[in-house]
């Protein structure tokens, strides 16, 4: 306590205010006790009270007196002040009882104000109360009024009250210390328990912080989530808008272009012939027609590509192949304008996995852009390669491109020179493109120019198919393959007697070897030699399907075993007797070519189109070609199935997009039929060979061994997480015109 009292003592002290509380009630104990206790003794000395003399209780009376004003100046919160009044209270009270007895050894007690100036105060105003003391008595010496005290006296009491001080100082130095050790252990913890709190409360402001950041996060993904199925959505629409517009220009395309072309080259099945002016004309209409159908099918390239549809037929092809197609293809174009055409491509050009048309496409489309904005030179087309890629250059001698132009070139529908009077007619779709078209081969395309000098477009393949990806995938997300190598791949062994459907799974399988077997015999023969991971086979309808299903499985490896049901597009030409698909526009070779096709023996012809302008036109196509047909016309799924079962005509052209009943229907009805079985068909649809034309209306996995619970929801999380909400589709009215010729 009395270390605390001197080194704790400051009024800034945070405890300062208890330990004066404890001090203060050490001094009244003290006064109560000291009083007590000396009153006691005193009236033991003086008889209990036989002798009332006010010399003799001068002392006491001191004592007493000096002890309630202490004690007073305690309850007024004067520790020091109180203290100091006590111990004077003391000394003279002592004085005073040795003068009253003339007894100088009573003097020896002014050794117990010293110890309680050591203990209340500490050692130093113990040594101070020592020395004061014998200089008071000393200064009694000297006074003449005070009966002499021995000089003798003088120094034992002086010795006896420095003995008292350092015996204190002494036996309370451990006590000090400990005290000390307790109240510095006693501060680190309150320091540490105050920094604990503070942690505790940052910690909690943290986690407080925290909560709100993960809430904030969590609707950010909340957010994050509506907007990108809100992005899926509007690319679906996009597309799927696209492709309906498109059906839809295709069917009066299908007439301009059909009827202009005949008009054009073939004014003879008309009777007379046109007249030059009128011919001209027509040939203008049908030129242009034919740019517009180019241009729908850039749009509907370009809606496939967005919304993840375009697949790749990717096989090793020789690039050096490729662009001397496309030189071609094109060189009519430079050798009009008078424009040299040259090609530095080297020998040993190693081949690429790419698809072969769409590469093409890239060059002529490329080629056909240097051509309409160079007047003089030409253009050359070189190409390097190096460990990972294989780089090639279409550079032309033309007008070139700004430097601020630069990177609009590959912009979807942007003409760098916007003004009505444009130099080059185009629909700014070529070069976007055939920048995704790289892009879908996990290449980049890139340009570079300088105005009136020329430029220079590029393009990279890569070597290896682990950087290529087969659908372009959404902007925030990015797809890893696996390694490319024949040997590394998983095979899968795509069983229908259509060849063409083994490549469509190809085009879309990215990092699988599809293998084609025409039936299930094939493919067992298949598995003796070497080994498959799955087996997808193509039934020809649902009926049929779960038998087909359990058959595959037997006398074949315990490998996953896929049937599903395909219909519409080329990849179902057996199982729907479809000899050749045809989409409009419809040219008027192609039309007399697949007529061609089915052989001398067919002499008649049925035309199924819900359009009446389109069977005309079909049907004055069929008069120019170089035998005559007999023909019968329907506008409808009903009327062609009646025609059919009447008269069982040959052949049947037919559009497979009617209302009510329309050719799909119409082919499952032939197939079901023995007497129409055999007849060939010639489908003639505006809709595009599409993933939407080729529809699976049943799918079936199963094992030979069947699947465990866990592989059987893992396969329906896939298939859910896959599958999208059917689009709705609106039917049309049907015409009611009908006609047989």
């Amino acid at each position: 306590m009395i270390m605390l009292a001197r080194s704790q003592g400051s009024a800034g002290w945070p405890y300062h205010e208890d330990i004066l509380w404890l001090r203060m009630s050490t001094l009244r104990r003290l006064i109560v006790a000291g009083g007590l206790v000396g009153g006691l003794w005193y009236c033991y000395l003086t008889g209990w009270l036989e002798i009332v003399d006010f010399q003799v209780w001068s002392g006491p009376i001191a004592l007493v007196a000096f002890s309630l004003f202490a004690y007073w100046l305690t309850s007024r919160g004067g520790f020091l002040p109180a203290t100091c009044i006590y111990i004077i209270g003391m000394v003279l009270g002592i004085f005073l009882a040795a003068w009253a007895h003339a007894d100088a050894s009573a003097l020896l007690l002014l050794a117990l104000p010293v110890g309680v100036a050591s203990m209340l105060i500490g050692p130093g105003a113990g040594f101070l109360a020592a020395g004061l003391t014998i200089a008071a008595l000393e200064a009694s010496v000297a006074l003449p009024t005070i009966p002499l005290i021995p000089a003798s006296m003088v120094w034992k009491t002086g010795i006896f009250s420095f003995l008292m001080a350092v015996l204190l100082w002494v036996a309370m130095y451990p006590l000090r210390m400990t005290m000390h050790w307790a109240w510095m252990s006693y501060e680190r913890a309150r320091q540490q328990s105050e920094a604990l709190r503070r942690h505790r409360g940052e910690l909690s402001r943290a986690l407080k912080d925290l909560d709100l950041a993960y809430r904030r996060l969590e609707a950010m993904a909340i957010e994050l989530e509506r907007a990108r199925r809100a992005a899926d959505e509007a690319r679906r629409l996009k597309a799927e808008f696209a492709a309906n517009i498109s059906h839809e220009l295709r069917t009066p395309l299908n007439l301009i272009i059909g009827f202009s072309e005949m008009m054009a080259l073939a004014p003879h099945t008309y009777g007379e012939p046109l007249p030059p002016a009128y011919r001209g004309d027509v040939q203008a209409i049908y030129r242009n027609a034919r740019h517009l159908s180019n241009l729908i099918d850039d749009v509907l390239d370009l809606s496939q590509i967005e919304a993840g549809r375009m697949g790749l037929a990717k096989e090793p092809i020789s690039l050096s192949e490729v662009i001397t197609e496309a030189l071609g293809a094109i060189a009519h174009l430079f050798e009009s304008k008078g424009l040299y055409l040259a090609m530095d491509i080297p020998s040993d050009l190693p081949t690429v996995p790419a698809d072969r048309t769409r590469i093409r496409q890239v060059l002529i489309n490329l080629l056909n852009n240097a051509a309409r904005f160079t007047d003089q030179g030409g253009v050359t087309i070189t190409a390097t390669a190096n460990k990972r890629e294989v780089t090639v250059a279409i550079a032309d001698t033309g007008i070139g491109i700004a430097e601020e132009d630069i990177p609009k070139v590959f912009e979807e529908f942007r003409q760098l020179d916007g003004s009505i009077r444009r130099r080059a007619a185009g629909s700014g779709l070529g070069l976007a493109i055939s920048k995704k078209f790289v892009e879908l081969h996990g290449g980049r395309m890139w340009v570079k120019s300088k105005p009136g000098v020329g430029t220079t477009f590029y393009f990279s393949l890569p070597l290896r198919e682990d950087l290529g990806i087969s659908r372009l995938p959404p902007e925030w997300e990015t797809w890893a393959h696996l390694p490319p190598d024949k040997e590394g791949q998983k095979t899968i062994v795509v069983v229908d007697p259509e060849p063409a459907t083994a490549k469509l799974f190809e085009r879309y399988l990215d990092g699988y070897r599809v293998v084609h077997a025409a039936d299930e015999d094939e493919a067992r023969q298949l598995a003796a030699r070497e080994l498959f991971h799955a087996l997808i086979v193509i039934a020809p309808s649902g009926e049929t399907g779960w038998l087909q299903l359990r058959q595959a499985r037997e006398g074949l490896p315990n490998v996953p075993v896929v049937v599903c049901t395909l219909r519409g597009g080329t990849i179902a030409t057996k199982p729907d007797g479809v000899a050749t698909y045809l989409v409009k526009p419809v040219s008027r070779e192609h039309f007399l070519a697949a007529l061609e096709k089915l052989g001398p023996d067919v002499h008649s012809l049925l035309i199924v189109d819900d359009a009446p302008e389109v069977v005309q036109l079909l049907s004055r196509m069929v008069q120019m070609a170089p035998r005559p047909y007999r023909v019968w016309k329907a506008y409808s799924g009903v009327q062609a199935l009646e025609i059919l079962r009447e008269h069982q005509p040959d052949a049947v052209v037919l559009d497979l997009l009617m209302p009510e009943v329309d050719g799909y229907t119409v082919l499952e009805h032939m197939r079901s039929d023995e007497r129409l079985r055999e007849i060939p068909v010639i489908v003639v649809t505006a809709k595009g060979q599409d993933e939407e034309v080729i529809t699976a209306g049943l799918v079936g996995i199963t094992r030979r061994e069947g699947m465990s619970v866990g592989e059987l929801m893992r396969c329906l999380k896939a298939s859910l997480d896959a599958l999208r909400s059917p689009a709705l589709i609106h039917t049309v009215p049907v015409p009611s015109a009908a006609s047989v010729e």
